[in-house]
């Protein structure tokens, strides 16, 4: 166990690697994507009125798509950019506790153009680009604070 967040949920282990190819980890399946979108030594970040929380963009496989697809759509659907250079950083592995299970995500880091318009939708309110040395007006997700410091670990 790396860590516990306050939800419940658990990351398990990090698995730094070039390509995400799940291990044979007791059946536990690739099923998400998550992605730190960086621009001019800042993050993009999305605010999830569900949640209350700004968060890094991400979601789940869909058939008939690549896990690097779902990588783009999700980063698009929830933030309304256009996203390049994607780059693979690592699988997590993290126990959902909502779930009662155990899933691999997929982490990848990309960065933007252009900043594009925003469309407030039912995962975002609105997005801003964050430098960590300043304040959000709400909580950061723990694990998309986590997932921006193995980014920036990477980097």
């Amino acid at each position: 166990m790396l860590r516990r967040f306050s939800n419940g949920n658990v990351l398990m282990k990090f698995i730094a690697c070039e390509t995400p190819v799940v291990p044979d980890d007791d059946n536990t399946p690739l099923t998400w994507a998550a992605v730190v979108i960086q621009k001019d030594g800042q993050f993009l970040l999305l605010h999830n009125p569900n949640r209350k929380q700004w968060e890094c963009a991400g979601g789940g496989w869909e058939d008939g798509e690549t896990i690097e697809e779902c990588a783009i759509r999700e980063a698009y659907e929830e933030t309304g950019q256009r996203i390049h250079s994607l780059k693979f950083v690592g699988l997590f592995k993290l126990y959902l506790k909502n779930k009662d299970q155990d899933e691999y995500g997929a982490l990848y880091t990309a960065t933007f153009d252009e900043r594009l318009p925003f469309t407030v939708n039912s995962e975002s309110d609105r997005i801003r680009l964050w430098n960590p040395k300043d304040t959000l007006d709400d909580r950061l997700s723990e694990l998309s604070q986590w997932m921006i410091g193995q980014v920036q670990l990477a980097n």
